[in-house]
């Protein structure tokens, strides 16, 4: 959730409260969806394997298929507030990009430049109708 004035000061941007990551091998990919608390800890962590259906996995402990690295591509969704429009945006980037980083030390947090969110995201509310 990111609020801003209609002049792009930045009123909240609030943390993330689930995280999905996927990751994909020649026999299954893993999908891994955490929790996080207002902290920015992560509260509860699910690891999900999945395959084809042709092969039952037996073998694949999905314990050990957590996903620890920060990801390559990242795609963000959000409910933004410019003033009386509110919409909802998403968009993928790469990691290490201008744009925002997820950063996963202990805590998972997010880090933007805020000119740029608001820049991006009045343009894109733009042509919502007013509220």
């Amino acid at each position: 959730m990111v609020d801003f004035d209609t002049g792009g000061k930045v009123l909240l941007i609030a943390p993330p409260t689930i995280v999905v990551q996927a990751r994909s091998n020649e026999r299954f990919a893993v999908v891994q969806t955490t929790w996080i608390d207002n902290r920015g800890s992560a509260t509860d962590t699910y690891v999900d394997v999945v395959g084809d259906g042709t092969d039952p996995l037996d073998d694949i402990d999905p314990r050990k298929q957590v996903i620890r690295a920060e990801p390559d591509q990242l795609c963000w969704a959000f409910i933004v507030a410019i003033g009386d429009r509110r919409g909802e945006v998403t968009l993928v980037t790469e990691r290490g990009g201008s744009f925002g980083r997820f950063i996963m030390d202990g805590k998972m947090r997010i880090e933007f430049r805020p000119q740029e969110l608001f820049d991006l995201f009045q343009s894109a509310l733009d042509e919502l109708p007013a509220a």
